[in-house]
């Protein structure tokens, strides 16, 4: 075959071979997928890929046509055959490999089927004696259009093969279907505890899922490609922006862990090689999971209750073992304890004692930790890597109430609002100013750090005492100041983070509201503050990216994200959380200074000033006086950015420079040949997974469309999609 025409439009690949001699005999075109169904997460997460050939005779005679698939057993396994079907079942004695106890099956359907074992080191090898029986089958398969092969074999290099052979009369067409199962129970975490997968909870082993996927398919084809054309399929939607709403679904496949118990975990990227990532876990990331969510909720709105409920259950509390260190972090703690050490040393030798004696001080002080929101799973699904980071708490309070709100699911907000709550009084009781307003202490970036680490380097230092600088020189003595842009470092009250607090304040409110309690105090809070943005931060034309009341230290970039906050609120029915004038006015700041012909939207901007990917290594412009480099986060587009804001813009009907955005991602995915998955800390990294929600603002929801003008509604019926199911919306006339 001379070449593979490919057309990726997930969860579907579409194949067709191109060949001029073959096509005067036959088309052939392929299907292949998994099954993929929105709201249905038994069989969204089958161990199965299936391959669904057609072929069409195009000649004027009759044709014999035989397809054959194999896959090689990846261990020592016994393996069997029967007529449409070869099984290999791992033989691997090692009770932590993750083979032990596995299975898989390639069947076939359609056709007159024949399976077999084949025994080869390689399909490749032209040497006879070393891939005989691979060599044997091809001459069969040219001779009789048939395959044989093996019944039973057991140790290693075993092959599992399968065919289909097909009588075709002229103009006629046949199907032939692949269907490749695996097993794997034996998954296990780092701890060797047996976590197991999903779908051990309905299947016993490879052959089971097999007849399972054999005697539903229809059903899993039907509802996977109703779901395909609900993503291609809307009028209106150009094919472009409908490929890049599904160019990240490929992370859901690829990132995720769905254990036996159904503890649910998405890694924030995949570790890599060339590209970096993650070298251990990096599971549920909650800085970045906000920009998931819409999507996450729309598709499967039980595995978004799971990672909310999971996030709640690891807020920081005095019972965790990192509660000590965050506790002492704060400077008026650990003052009164080392009065306490002064009266008792003793203290310091013991960690119970010493645990106890800090909860008595939070106590005094009213600086306690406790409520801090998890930044990520450092190992497992079960162990927090740090609670380092400001903006993730109003970020939970918003993923709390969206999650509950799209999902209609009141007895969840009425579970989760005491979780919130928590979150929300910590941040005020410990990362503040005046009790009002998100406060981003130093440290506060990498950036900061490793800049003042490579200080102390050149002056001679040690690196052991050079790392020690950022901590002994910092606010905090570990980073508690931190926020999603970890290598830029905000300081005082920032625009991102203080416009997040805003919505999470009416998100506390109108849940206070829901379940029945006094929610006056988040009422007067959210008044109390949105002066104090203003005040502090808009300068007329958008808000300013930080500003430090106490130092009247400034920064004056545009910022791209600034209003996540108002389009979380947007998201969540909230109405506006700043002024609507406001928002507009920030938008259109930002589709000027930070939509960038070729590159995108830029993180950051300072209007009128120089960039370093245009003129080298300089220093932000502000007083801090840390280095402004090529690639640094502000001087560059995050697609998961760029999706949220192209979003929004949507919502507020900024619809062509939302698509103009859009089109410039769109192009920069095509030339870099991975479409279907976004580089960034590793492979398949998650935050553009808010690809989905550019869809969602083009189309609007079901409530916010009802309030508008009827001739905004379209005419006739259109595929809608939300978290209750799918279907078609429209109007036959206005009146």
């Amino acid at each position: 075959v001379k070449e593979v025409e490919y057309v990726g439009e997930p969860p579907f690949a579409f194949l067709r071979l191109r060949d001029e001699k073959l096509e005067k005999l036959v088309d052939v075109e392929l299907e292949a997928f998994s099954p993929f169904i929105p709201g249905d997460v038994k069989n969204s997460s089958l161990p199965v890929a299936i391959f669904r050939f057609r072929i069409r005779n195009r000649s004027g005679r009759r044709l014999e046509v035989t397809l054959v698939a194999g896959v090689r057993s990846p261990s020592e396994a016994k393996a069997t055959a029967k007529s449409d079907r070869a099984t290999l079942t791992m033989l691997d004695t090692d009770p932590t490999s993750p083979l032990y106890g596995g299975s898989m099956t390639l069947r076939v359907v359609g056709g007159e089927t024949a399976a077999g074992i084949i025994v080869a080191r390689h399909p490749m090898v032209t040497y006879y004696a070393v891939c005989r029986e691979f060599v044997d089958m091809w001459v069969e398969l040219r001779g009789s259009g048939r395959i044989s092969g093996r019944r039973e074999y057991s140790g290693r290099d075993a092959w599992g093969v399968a065919a289909s052979r097909h009588v075709i009369e002229p103009g006629g067409e046949a199907e032939t279907i692949f269907v490749l199962t695996w097993f794997f129970p034996n998954h296990l975490d780092e701890d060797l505890e047996k976590l197991g997968h999903y779908y051990e909870n309905f299947f016993g082993n490879a052959e089971d899922v097999s007849d399972y996927v054999v005697e539903n398919f229809r059903n899993l084809y039907a509802r996977t490609r109703e779901f395909h054309d609900l993503v291609y399929g809307v009028e209106g939607v150009e094919k472009w922006v409908a490929d890049l709403a599904a160019s990240q679904l490929t992370t859901f496949l690829k990132g995720t862990w769905l254990t036996k118990d159904g503890r649910f975990g998405l890694w924030e990227g995949l570790g890599h090689s060339y590209f970096g990532g993650p070298e251990a876990a990096a599971f549920n990331t909650t800085d970045v999971m906000t920009y998931v969510l819409p999507t996450l909720i729309t598709l499967f709105p039980q595995l978004a209750k799971r990672y909310i409920e999971q996030n709640a259950e690891h807020l920081l509390s005095p019972d965790s073992p990192m509660y000590i260190v965050y506790a002492l972090a704060i400077p008026e703690n650990r003052e009164e304890f080392l009065k306490e050490f002064e009266k008792d040393p003793s203290i310091a030798s013991d960690l119970d004692r010493a645990l106890e004696v800090v909860r008595r001080i939070v106590k005094k002080t009213g600086k306690d930790p406790a409520g801090r929101v998890m930044h990520y799973f450092a190992r497992s699904l079960k162990r927090v890597d740090a609670y380092h980071m400001v903006e993730i708490m109003p970020k939970f309070v918003l993923s709390a109430y969206l999650i509950s709100l799209w999902t209609g699911d009141r007895e969840l907000l009425a579970k989760l609002r005491s979780s919130m709550e928590g979150a929300a009084e910590a941040l005020l009781r410990t990362q503040s100013i005046d009790g009002v307003l998100p406060y981003h202490t130093y440290p506060a970036g990498f950036d900061w750090a490793s800049s003042l680490v490579a200080q102390g380097v050149s002056k001679g230092l040690a690196d052991r005492f050079a790392q020690l600088l950022p901590l002994l020189m910092g606010q905090r003595l570990v980073p508690m100041g931190f926020q999603t842009f970890d290598v830029w470092t905000f300081y005082g009250v920032a625009a991102y983070t203080s416009i997040l607090w805003l919505a999470a304040l009416r998100a506390l409110e109108e849940t206070c509201r829901s379940v029945g309690r006094d929610a006056s105090r988040y009422r007067e809070l959210y008044e109390r503050a949105l002066k104090r943005v203003y005040d502090y931060l808009w300068n007329g034309s958008y808000f300013d990216l930080w500003h430090d009341p106490v130092s009247g230290s400034r920064d004056r970039a545009c910022m791209a994200a600034q209003l996540l906050g108002q389009w979380l609120a947007t998201l969540s029915d909230l109405g506006y959380v700043v002024d609507r004038e406001k928002v507009k006015k920030t938008l259109r700041s930002i589709a000027s200074n930070n939509i960038v012909e070729e590159e995108g939207l830029i993180n950051g901007v300072y209007p009128g000033g120089r960039r370093p990917a245009w003129h080298g290594a300089t220093t932000y412009d502000n007083r801090l006086g840390l280095p402004f480099t090529p690639g640094s986060q502000m001087d560059t587009p995050w697609s998961g950015v760029e999706f949220a804001v192209a979003s929004h813009m949507l919502y507020e009907k900024f619809v062509e420079n939302a698509l103009k955005l859009l089109r410039i991602v769109h192009e920069r995915y095509e030339v870099s040949g991975q479409y279907w998955n976004h580089i960034e800390w590793g492979t398949h990294y998650m935050r553009p997974l808010s690809s989905w929600s550019h869809r969602a603002g083009s189309r609007r929801s079901c409530v916010q469309r009802l309030r508008e003008e009827a001739e905004d509604i379209p005419r006739g019926p259109q595929p809608h999609l939300n978290p209750h199911g799918a279907g078609s919306m429209g109007q036959d006339q206005v009146q």
